[in-house]
């Protein structure tokens, strides 16, 4: 049986109460070294933004026997002239990497995004050498802009990439 078919795994809204498990997973090495936030004091604003988008039901999390293992969020703009789309941010914890919950996820986002936002675009920042491009890539998601030298990690310069769905 698929990790993700397992009835011990749930997709729901993300909660106020996920905020604790939000910051652990994006305080994991493996995870923050691919966000643009590399402390806990820049953290702290992001989770809470996140968790802030909870209200509008646009923020889903990730269970697997009742822990939350990932979370995703349509960041909504507030500005009538870029309504019809979201950024889009997806953080899965380490140990379950490789198991479908990037992909589940993800198609899960894309779907509240076409029939309760009606969006007519998704996109996202991410570094070039992040392994998640080939997940983007395979929902369809496109590189559009690339801005060298934008990351700085482990002494080196990596781009950003602009991702963007068209649904």
């Amino acid at each position: 049986m698929n990790f993700v078919d397992s009835p011990e795994f749930d997709i729901r809204y993300t909660e106020d109460a996920d905020h604790a498990a939000l910051k652990r997973i994006l305080m994991k090495p493996d995870v923050m070294r691919w966000m643009v936030q590399s402390k806990e004091s820049e953290i702290d604003p992001f989770v809470q933004n996140w968790i802030g988008f909870a209200r509008f039901k646009c923020a889903l999390t990730c269970l697997y026997e009742g822990v939350p293992v990932a979370f995703g969020a349509l960041f909504l703009y507030p500005y009538q002239k870029v309504c019809h789309m979201a950024m889009v941010q997806i953080v899965v914890d380490p140990d379950y990497q490789k198991r479908g919950v990037g992909k589940s996820l993800l198609k899960n986002l894309i779907h509240l995004a076409k029939t309760r936002f009606k969006f007519q675009s998704l996109h996202l920042d991410v570094p070039e050498n992040s392994p998640g491009i080939k997940l983007l890539e395979q929902q369809g998601f496109k590189i559009v802009l690339k801005h060298p030298n934008f990351y700085f990690v482990d002494g080196k310069y990596y781009a950003k990439h602009l991702m963007e769905l068209i649904l």
